[in-house]
């Protein structure tokens, strides 16, 4: 796994603002969420360190699973176990350090 520096968050962080300068203005325009997702769904969050926690946990049980793998499985636990099964994840686990919390669109279950 290749080691992440400040050099390499900089340098990352360069390349995406150039690209950015280089796109059309129209390929710039951010849609809203409703219409990329729909209107039968939402984010939802859960704590960081709990889903870490719970990551670690799976880790160290199950060989073979990737660090993705076990925090999707530990965020998956976390909704089931908090809302008796009424959402559903459909979008990528985001791990949002600075503000202490995991977000993923969910949708409601129909039952």
């Amino acid at each position: 796994m290749e080691e992440t520096t400040d050099y390499t968050i900089r340098n990352t962080t360069k390349l995406l603002a150039e690209a950015l300068r280089d796109m059309p203005p129209a390929a710039k325009y951010m849609a809203d969420r409703h219409t990329v997702y729909g209107t039968d769904g939402d984010f939802v969050e859960v704590g960081y360190t709990p889903l870490i926690s719970r990551a670690a946990e799976i880790l160290r049980k199950r060989n073979g699973w990737s660090r993705a793998d076990a925090v999707e499985m530990a965020f998956d636990s976390l909704l089931y176990g908090g809302n008796g099964r009424k959402w559903e994840r459909v979008g990528e686990v985001a791990l949002i350090k600075a503000e202490g919390l995991a977000r993923a669109y969910c949708k409601r279950r129909e039952d």
